[in-house]
């Protein structure tokens, strides 16, 4: 992913006095729909429903949890959204006009149409990590661990560009700046990204780009961190102990778009004195939720 160096630079540090960035919405809930778990990412309820819309909402949402190349049949859809026949065959000759259903030549069987894929098609564009709204999820984060908040995205250098910091008030605050580049392999939001990489490329990385220790901890071959990266994919998160700052640790997490692929990671970070290990799983409770939120903005809908 590409992003405009101009851009950085006006990316602001930004102080949080209290909780100023609530949350538009709260995680995410579950339903069955079919014997089909369904996942609600947002708790929102409509204040003014359609329940015609609703229904014919659903009606979609179960053909695509239930997908299969034989369609599904009007009395499946009617057995499993308790809807009656009539009801259903009216929802499926209106969607079917729009071509957001298709029916399967010679059978009494639909699925989902290319009229869905047509209106769908600008989502990408306008849902990025540059839309998302990030600063107030930071900043919601910020104001729970009261420690720096960074976020990161990786370069087509193999770098990581701090593309946004948010920092507590208090007097110990961490010097890294927005729009500076730290290598990969010693910082928590370089390693996120480095966690998903093939065994070659961690080597490569390593025979062609000039690593040496930041610190005294900091990683310097590639046997080492392949451990680091497989420790890192086990428990969901990095962990950067000193290894790019004296006496500063860290943990970072990804943030996932909807093709599943890390588009940045978001990391906090403090002195290794107000973050003893036994802290580090209490920071991912928060830090977790943050992630999946700003991942869940930009289409991800898997489990992690």
């Amino acid at each position: 992913m590409l992003f405009n160096r101009s851009i950085l630079r006006l990316e602001a540090t930004i102080h949080v006095s209290g909780n100023i960035f609530a949350p538009r919405y709260r995680g995410k809930s579950k339903y069955k729909m079919g014997g089909v778990v369904m996942e609600l990412h947002s708790d929102y309820k409509a204040k003014y429903p359609v329940l015609t819309l609703e229904k014919a909402i659903d009606v979609m949402k179960y053909m695509s949890a239930n997908a299969s190349p034989e369609g599904i049949t009007i009395t499946e859809l009617s057995d499993n959204l308790g809807l009656s026949k009539n009801n259903v065959h009216r929802i499926l000759d209106t969607l079917l006009a729009s071509e957001l259903v298709d029916r399967l030549p010679g059978k009494q069987s639909y699925m989902l149409g290319w009229g869905l894929y047509e209106l769908s098609k600008t989502v990408p564009t306008y849902h990025n990590i540059n839309t998302s709204d990030y600063i107030s999820v930071m900043g919601d984060l910020c104001s729970r661990v009261s420690e720096s908040v960074n976020m990161g995205i990786c370069s087509g250098n193999n770098e990581c560009i701090i593309l946004c910091k948010v920092n507590p008030n208090r007097s110990t605050l961490i010097s890294t700046q927005v729009g500076s580049v730290e290598p990969l392999h010693v910082a928590a939001l370089g390693k996120v990204f480095m966690s998903e990489w093939p065994t070659k490329q961690i080597v490569d990385y390593f025979d062609t780009i000039r690593t040496k220790k930041v610190t005294q901890k900091s990683i310097d071959n590639a046997e080492q961190m392949i451990s680091e990266c497989l420790e890192t994919r086990r428990r969901g998160y990095a962990i950067d102990d000193e290894e790019n700052l004296d006496g500063i640790r860290c943990v970072a997490m990804p943030v996932r778009d909807y093709t599943e692929k890390i588009v940045a990671s978001i990391s906090v970070s403090a002195p290794a004195s107000r973050m003893p290990l036994d802290r580090i799983q209490k920071i991912v409770e928060e830090l977790a939720p943050a992630c999946r939120k700003l991942s869940i903005r930009l289409g991800y809908r898997g489990q992690s």
